[in-house]
């Protein structure tokens, strides 16, 4: 779409102008959650349940949610409509916020969290294409039986930037009044 628009933390702008901070912890170390979904004749595929996969991705990753469920839902719909997608994907990203400093501690944190949602508009593939428009068609699928992360790395419904493993470890520790042993050995603790 020629005149898109995004959705930064509670503002429609042009996609081409939209900007985060240079100290946001994503931008600088991946320190956030994100997820999509698709959209097929203007309606969201099961938006409540990939909103409720980001609200789950946050509590792990303990970023606060930028918005209520309720409003995160509206200000969601509210993009698609301003940017009159029929068919195609909602993005939404959610960043720990700015760091005052350049540091991986995630409680260094100024603010609260960033908020960005995109949007994309997308014809379905060839075969789903027929079977969205009523003509039935098939759909190949390929699975890989291998893990991106490990489970034991991060919870793996997880939903990461970048399934960081350098500002976890740091997250899981430095809660306030915690006693959590640290182990450098293979199994760890």
């Amino acid at each position: 779409m020629a005149h898109e628009l995004a959705y930064v933390d509670g503002k429609l702008v042009p996609a081409a102008e939209a900007t985060v901070p240079v100290h946001d912890r994503s931008f600088l170390y991946g320190d956030g959650a994100f997820d999509t979904a698709v959209v097929r004749q203007g309606r969201v595929f099961r938006l409540e349940a990939h909103v409720d996969r980001l609200l789950r991705s946050l509590h792990v990753l303990r970023i606060p949610p930028p918005l209520p469920r309720t409003e995160l839902i509206d200000a969601a719909l509210g993009l698609l409509r301003a940017n009159r997608v029929v068919d195609g994907f909602l993005r939404l990203v959610v960043s720990r916020g700015t760091c005052p400093w350049v540091s991986l501690d995630p409680r260094a944190v100024s603010g609260g969290p960033t908020l960005v949602m995109l949007t994309r508009a997308a014809d379905p593939p060839g075969d789903l294409a027929a079977a969205v428009r009523g003509r039935p068609a098939g759909a190949r699928a390929v699975t890989a039986s291998v893990l991106k992360t490990p489970t034991r790395a991060l919870e793996s419904r997880v939903k990461s930037n970048n399934y960081p493993r350098a500002s976890w470890p740091a997250s899981r520790r430095s809660t306030p009044g915690s006693t959590r042993r640290c182990s450098s050995t293979r199994g760890g603790a």
